[in-house]
């Protein structure tokens, strides 16, 4: 909060000076300019704005937004869920397709299932999300005709949550499919894997109970950081699909340089890192049972 309100502060500039840019000299008498500064307390030094910030903070208070003229609490409770669900619901997909994905890949070491699968993968993570969003629109909308526009937000279970869902979920699962294969190729060196081959254990046994769990530990950390992101970084997909949530919010309050709102984006953001990375703690004891003895 701290070097966000100070960078913000010192950037050369305020919403005040920005609309009154945007307008011309006979809509921005001095007179006005100077009771709309002194409204939002632009007139006063940099640390008494800090600490009347800091103070409304720790009252409750995030604020009044100046772009919207209204406080910036019910933006953010209108925003916040939209860019929540979508980010859930793709890392959910991107786990369900990613994991199984990086399981076969490591099962089929250099042949061709774990060549294909890399080979696709590397293919997908060069694509953008602003590139893949138009392109997977074009297909689906105009040549194959079977969905409608993607455009707005009615809800996680409508038609028009299924291209920005496709689009995260392309563009991350290649990531937590490198990581599980990766994860288990580790696993396959270790000395009592090669311990349960030399007693006659299967390999489906080997793979599935004594490889996999201990592997879904990076990939579960891995996981988080992709939650976390997709629920506060899904910026590119929510302007492609005009989706009015956090993503779309945070652009639009950054380029007005809306002070309270910018603010109570970000401190929305490090709630949501804080609780993902709680999440991923808290599953480690459930992924392995044996973390609970260390």
């Amino acid at each position: 909060m701290f070097l966000t309100f100070t960078m913000m502060h010192f950037s050369g500039s305020n919403p005040v000076d920005i609309m009154v840019s945007q307008g011309s000299s006979a809509d921005w008498p001095q007179q006005r300019i100077e009771a709309l500064k002194e409204k939002f307390g632009f007139d006063k030094p940099f640390f008494e704005q800090l600490v009347d910030y800091t103070n409304n903070l720790l009252h409750g208070e995030f604020g009044r937004s100046i772009k919207f003229n209204r406080d910036v609490a019910p933006i953010l409770e209108t925003k916040v869920p939209i860019s929540v669900q979508l980010g859930l619901a793709a890392t959910f997909l991107v786990i369900v397709f990613g994991v199984p994905l990086g399981v076969l890949a490591a099962a089929a070491h250099n042949r061709w299932p774990d060549t294909v699968i890399l080979g696709t993968t590397m293919t997908l993570q060069a694509i953008p999300e602003f590139v893949l969003g138009p392109v997977l629109t074009v297909i689906f909308v105009l040549w194959l005709k079977i969905l409608a526009v993607p455009v707005g937000w009615n809800g996680l279970f409508t038609q028009q949550s299924i291209l920005p869902l496709a689009v995260l979920t392309i563009a991350n699962v290649p990531i937590i499919i490198r990581q599980t294969r990766a994860s288990m190729l580790e696993m396959a060196g270790s000395d009592y894997i090669r311990t349960a081959r030399t007693k006659g254990l299967s390999e489906r046994k080997i793979l599935m109970k004594h490889m996999l769990r201990p592997a879904l530990i990076p990939v579960s950390t891995t996981a988080g950081m992709l939650m976390t992101s997709l629920v506060n970084g899904a910026i590119f997909v929510e302007a492609v699909f005009n989706i009015p949530g956090l993503g779309n919010l945070t652009r639009d309050a950054t380029l007005s340089l809306d002070y309270p709102l910018v603010m109570g984006v970000v401190i929305i953001i490090t709630v949501l890192v804080m609780m993902g990375n709680l999440i991923v703690d808290l599953s480690y004891p459930l992924i392995d049972p044996r973390i609970r003895n260390r």
